[in-house]
């Protein structure tokens, strides 16, 4: 980092002991490192500048995004990251909740995959939408939930998705679909969901193009949803992760777990 940053670093709420490299603005931050002639990989997500530093400064090294096998020590989280996953995806939930309890008739269009507000109030058969997240030492919740108001005067006729089983992604993808049919398949516009941790959207996704096998602690966000523009939309999102026994949990079971009703507040 950049020498004046020093302080602010040292203020990060980082748990573990961290030896920060510094350097001059002046200076070239790569030529801090060691002489590199080996194989260098770098997370998907990283700027491209770095990666072209990297090249620049190390000719006889190779560069190249992390394989699937390296990209896992951080997919798949270890009992005290899932710990602090739970606390953080607990509190989004009760704090929806809590929200909903006081909500007045507001402004919301959820008939989006990520609704956008308007000036059209919500009315008596309308939903509203929460997409929410969080941070706790840096690793994230993301709970969505489409209740209706106490007064509304929607048909009960929505059911709960069942929970993702351990298997490839791609096949993962494939169920809520089969299950929505043809009458509403057509209006479930994304994937089923994506991995997350230390960052809101991670690997592996959970698409129909993904070959990826689901291990234990894999963690993933799971949000079917039906988007009828116009008229109505809903999704569930709720954040669930591989246990060692091969099940499928919710980090949000602690506080309990998934909507049951769009009308039950204490089960949003």
């Amino acid at each position: 980092m950049s020498k004046f940053e020093g302080t602010r670093a040292r203020l990060l709420p980082i748990t573990s002991d961290v030896e920060w490299v510094k350097w001059a603005e002046d200076e070239v931050p790569y030529k801090q490192l060691p002489d590199i002639e080996g194989t260098v990989f770098v997370d998907g997500g990283i700027r491209h500048f770095i990666v072209d530093g990297l090249r620049m400064t190390f000719p006889k090294a190779t560069v190249i995004t992390a394989p699937t096998e390296i990209r896992q020590v951080t997919e798949r989280k270890p009992k005290g990251e899932l710990v602090l996953l739970k606390c953080a995806n607990e509190a989004t939930l009760l704090a929806i909740r809590q929200v909903h309890k006081h909500m007045h008739i507001g402004i919301q269009n959820a008939a989006l995959p990520h609704g956008s507000g308007t000036d059209r109030r919500l009315g008596p058969d309308d939903f509203a939408l929460f997409d929410c997240t969080a941070s706790l030492h840096g690793y994230r919740s993301n709970v969505t939930r489409t209740p209706a108001l106490p007064a509304s005067t929607i048909p009960d006729t929505i059911s709960n998705m069942k929970l993702c089983p351990l298997g490839v992604a791609k096949r993962v993808d494939e169920a809520p679909r089969l299950f929505l049919v043809l009458a509403y398949a057509k209006y479930f516009k994304h994937r089923l969901g994506h991995g997350f941790g230390l960052e809101v959207h991670e690997d592996p996704n959970l698409n129909d193009g993904n070959g990826v096998i689901l291990q234990t602690g894999h963690t993933f966000l799971d949000e079917p949803g039906v988007y009828i523009e116009g008229k109505v939309g809903v999704r569930l999102e709720d954040c669930s992760y591989i246990a060692q026994n091969a099940s499928t949990m919710y980090l949000a079971s602690g506080v309990g777990g998934p909507a049951s009703s769009p009308w039950k507040t204490n089960y949003l």
